[in-house]
């Protein structure tokens, strides 16, 4: 190998597919193991599984899960991606994280591809039917819909596909799948907890369909708090927005203009946040001064709102590591280890000391 002459994994690259091009490999031979490529190149596993995957990515070669690597039938064919990361429904707290996600698999050399996973039985068996011709090597399935609905849901697809998968960002309960987990629900119970701890005891919420995934950990974080704290929490202070949908207004004139009226909000989002800060202040409630609201996932503008947010910051580095160390571990035959990650409360100015 030539240091001088480009990356190690492409002079790899290069030589294998020399190689088959000449037919030193024939369609459906067996390449030497990991080890001996290692061995016969110089260079670490590391670095003979990126060739590998960079000549799979071409449609040199396929993998076979726990036998090795043969070459293609058809030189080269269509790429087949090494990851498929199936989504449902979006999710504007944790689009950047998933994003950062796609960006580190990338980064170590693996073909990745994004997937939408429609509701229903015809969108499960959409999607399985484009798993099946793109062939990957795992499946990241992110959690989404119905909270009732998930254990069936999942396990129906998780074993149709019959591929190495792994549940992102949530677990579902029932099911004995790998997942590498963010943990929303304490967010919303620490950011709940430290405006309890500043006199608040009258707390609304404002969140997503609490009946989804995408709303139920949060939402609990937030209900569960309150009841342990040995508070009321009146159901109609509590608002489900539809996804892209804004606060109703009606709503909130309707809430703050009761007796009693609450003293703070936590909202699951940042966005929310900032929406519900805005409009009450047109109201004339402004924060922190009538009411203190905290968000969740500290958006980077969080802090230069007026005022800034407190708020909840996920462990969006830890968790991205965490999932790229289970892709890696699915990759190789082994189970992965499922991983919780959480964060820590930002504190700033957007929650006062509350009055009862």
């Amino acid at each position: 190998m030539d240091l001088t002459s480009g990356p190690l994994y492409q002079q790899i690259v290069d030589q294998i597919s020399a190689q088959i091009e000449s037919g030193a490999y024939q369609a459906g031979d067996k390449l030497p193991s990991e080890r001996a490529l290692c061995d016969q190149f110089g260079v670490s596993q590391i670095t003979v599984r990126r060739a590998l995957r960079e000549l799979r990515h071409a449609g040199w070669v396929y993998s076979r899960h726990g036998l090795g690597w043969y070459v293609s039938q058809d030189l080269p064919s269509e790429a087949h991606p090494d990851v498929i990361l199936v989504l449902g429904d979006a999710d504007p707290l944790l689009d950047t994280m998933i994003a950062a996600c796609l960006t580190a698999l990338d980064r170590e050399g693996l073909a990745t591809m994004v997937l939408s996973c429609g509701t229903g039985d015809a969108g499960a068996q959409e999607t399985l039917y484009m798993l099946g011709g793109l062939a990957p090597q795992a499946v990241l399935w992110g959690v989404a819909g119905p909270e009732k609905e998930l254990a069936h849901r999942y396990q129906n697809l998780v074993q149709a596909a019959d591929l190495p998968s792994l549940l992102l960002p949530r677990r579902v309960e029932g099911l004995d799948f790998p997942a590498i987990v963010l943990d929303e629900g304490r967010g919303t119970a620490q950011t709940t907890a430290h405006l309890i701890s500043r006199g608040h005891r009258r707390l609304a919420y404002i969140g997503g369909d609490p009946s989804r995934a995408e709303g139920w950990e949060r939402y609990w974080g937030f209900a569960n708090t309150i009841w342990d704290a040995g508070l009321d929490l009146p159901l109609d202070w509590i608002l489900a927005v539809p996804q892209g949908e804004p606060i109703a207004e009606e709503w909130l004139a309707q809430v703050f203009g009761g007796t009693p009226e609450p003293t703070g909000i936590v909202c699951a989002t940042d966005v929310l946040a900032a929406e519900a800060i805005q409009r009450l202040r047109k109201l004339g409630y402004n924060c922190p001064e009538r009411v203190s609201i905290a968000g969740m996932g500290d958006d980077p503008l969080s802090a230069y709102l007026v005022p800034p947010l407190t708020t909840f910051r996920l462990d969006g580095q830890g968790w991205v590591q965490g999932v790229a160390r289970a892709v890696h571990a699915l990759l190789d035959g082994q189970e992965p280890k499922g991983e919780v990650f959480s964060g820590e409360l930002v504190v700033r100015s957007s929650c006062g000391s509350g009055s009862v």
